[in-house]
């Protein structure tokens, strides 16, 4: 195949030709779709479901794109100690009034948060000034390295469609080219062997000893199929309301709440089903129920960014500390299954932060049919180079056909549905060819959804499972064998 079109076959990279082990299904239960609903936090809800502008300009910001009265703010060399506002903003603390920068600027701003991983803060805008119009004149001060706004990110989650779930049904790891739901001739059928051949790749690992976060929308935690493959952080006693480890999080045992409106850092419940929908596509446990993820042995490490009230939305500073928690705290594999078509320069600060120390990000291509060698979807589409951006590929052995391509940019494709079989003329649910993973309604419950989101987490899982096997591997490494192993 092109180098366009390179479809993820994981047992390559592994050289590992055995039967499948031992993955079962069976279970049944509730079921879900999820509606996107708008964030309170915008003033033009609508524009939330629709395509960001490619432009960052400060007099050109996509309005509704942000979070309303916020800027994220760098400032230079973490505070020039020669200049009164260099003084000012050297330690930024939550709740600090920055007097001398509101002298200098006009611009009256409080401390909201810190994202102390890359040096910079969160200001709350209290002297009335638009987003806009706060990035334009607080950019021209000498002493800030950059500002933005705080931008929403959209989940690259496409149709969802309830089903129950059992490993017949996941062709993404074992696609024996019957219908995707067997049994049932609504749903289309595959093509033989178009799947990730994991059932091979697990003769030899299973992704034991790896840590990937989730930066999604939560997880539905006491689900039978994730329950004991989530990450614990050893250094929090669960419920007793006190940060035990000292790194700014109360109760943060399996992760963390990091939105802006959290008000306990602890609480990890999914309100879409997304964020549970993509964590068990990496590491669902193999417990011959429900589903099984591509990487079953793995540890979920679950960080909440989005998904208020069910929105389809990612708020860009809760990402920008969720790639600094998962740094900080011992992750591999960073999964990103959102994209925006505005770039942050805090969001790559991060990022790169996160090569410093071996963490691979795998990131959604995003599902507007676009190339993103002309028009580019973020975090995707960063050249730093600890990214692996992921496309989707249907059961049929063709790219899907919402999927965002490139050359350069998209580095292989993975299992993430369709919207529409051969015969199609319109997308409609008897057409899905979805993926399964577990749903926010139940302890039993499962959802089928498409889209790069799901495609991603196949990529993160494979990642997952080279970290285990080979031990010490670098993120380049990683890269490479993915990279080589695809068909």
């Amino acid at each position: 195949m092109s180098r366009r079109w390179a479809r993820l076959a994981i047992a390559l990279l592994l050289l590992a030709l055995a039967g499948c082990v031992g993955a079962t299904g069976g279970s049944s239960g509730e079921t879900s779709s999820s509606e996107a609903s708008a964030s309170p936090l915008v003033a033009d809800p609508a524009t939330l479901v629709q395509p960001f502008v490619s432009n960052v300009q400060a007099d050109a910001i996509p309005q509704g794109a942000y979070v309303q009265n916020q800027v994220i703010v760098k400032f230079k060399n973490s505070g020039n100690p020669r200049s009164a506002l260099g003084r000012e903003v050297a330690v930024l603390q939550r709740g600090q009034h920055l007097d001398v920068l509101a002298q200098q600027t006009g611009v009256d701003t409080t401390v909201v948060e810190t994202l102390d991983g890359i040096q910079a803060g969160v200001l709350e805008i209290n002297s009335g000034q638009t987003v806009p119009a706060t990035v334009f004149a607080l950019s021209a001060n000498p002493d800030v390295e950059y500002v933005e706004p705080n931008y929403l990110m959209q989940l690259a989650d496409s149709v969802t469609a309830p089903t129950d779930g059992f490993f017949a049904q996941q062709w993404g790891l074992n696609n024996d080219g019957a219908s995707t739901v067997p049994g049932d001739t609504n749903f289309p059928a595959g093509l033989a062997n178009v799947d990730t051949r994991a059932c091979d790749a697990w003769a030899t690992t299973k992704g034991s000893g790896v840590i990937v976060a989730v930066l999604d929308t939560g997880i539905r935690a006491t689900h039978v199929d994730v329950d004991d493959n989530l990450w614990v952080n050893t250094g929090e006693i669960a419920g007793n309301l006190i940060d035990d480890d000292g790194n700014g999080y109360v109760d943060d045992i399996n992760g963390a709440d990091l939105r802006f409106t959290s008000t306990t850092d602890g609480d990890l419940t999914d309100e879409n089903s997304h964020g549970s929908n993509v964590a068990s596509i990496i590491g669902a446990e193999e417990n011959g129920t429900g589903v099984v993820g591509i990487a079953p042995q793995c540890k979920l490490m679950i960080l909440k960014v989005g998904g208020t009230g069910g929105a389809i939305t990612i708020e860009l500073a809760a990402a920008v500390k969720g790639v600094d928690y998962a740094t900080d705290n011992g992750a591999n594999v960073i999964n990103m299954s959102f994209t925006s078509k505005t770039s942050s320069r805090a969001l790559k600060d991060a990022i790169d932060r996160a090569a410093a120390q071996n963490v691979l990000c795998v990131c959604a291509s995003g599902n507007d049919t676009d190339d993103l060698e002309t028009t580019p979807h973020y975090p995707a589409a960063y050249k730093s180079p600890n990214i692996l951006t992921v496309g989707a590929h249907s059961p049929t052995d063709t790219v899907s056909e919402f999927s965002n391509v490139g050359a350069t940019s998209v580095d292989l494709f993975a299992p993430g549905g369709d919207t529409m079989d051969s015969g199609a003329t319109t997308p409609t649910s008897a057409s899905h060819y979805f993926l399964l993973g577990i749903a926010n309604t139940g302890d039993n419950s499962y959802i089928g959804a498409i889209g790069t989101s799901q495609a991603a987490p196949f990529g993160a899982g494979a990642a997952a499972l080279l970290y285990s096997h080979f031990g010490g591997i670098s993120y380049s490494d990683v890269r490479k064998r993915l990279m080589a192993g695809t068909n």
